[in-house]
């Protein structure tokens, strides 16, 4: 497996209209492209790595987008007859996250060594209760 990091994705999202630019230029303004945390080519296919402490449903929709904009970089031509896969590393679980995930072809793997939690009341002083609810209750159900 081959595995990139901070990997540049799609066209820059500052365009230049009217101007056509060099190719030097063009690699200028790619360092304004979204990028994604890991990129790993194997002869199976391409995984898209999107690592965050907490769980978040941004990061589900980063990966779409990054899906999308690896299709479209001319960058990644030579992979593209590789299936895409998506890659969420969380360091805790949150089940209505995951249930969203698994919904739109998002994977989620949790990632959670003792360093982890212990960083993490370090920072918030012991205050933090490190255990997630497994169930969360409906708006409607709270009052």
């Amino acid at each position: 497996a081959t595995v990139q990091t901070q990997v540049r994705l799609g066209s820059p999202p500052i365009l230049v209209t009217g101007v056509e630019l060099e190719p030097a230029e063009r690699q200028l303004l790619k360092q304004f492209s979204r990028w994604v945390d890991a990129l790993i080519i194997t002869l199976e296919g391409v995984t898209l790595v999107e690592a965050e402490v907490l769980p978040s449903p941004g990061v589900i929709s980063q990966l779409m987008l990054y899906k999308a904009l690896f299709f479209s970089d001319p960058d990644f031509d030579h992979l593209r007859h590789l299936p895409v896969h998506m890659l969420a590393v969380w360091g805790f679980e949150d089940q209505v996250l995951k249930q969203m995930a698994a919904g739109l072809g998002v994977a989620i793997e949790i990632f959670s060594p003792p360093w982890l939690a212990e960083g993490l009341r370090a920072r918030y002083k012991g205050t933090l209760n490190m255990s997630v609810p497994v169930f969360t209750p409906p708006l409607s159900s709270r009052t």
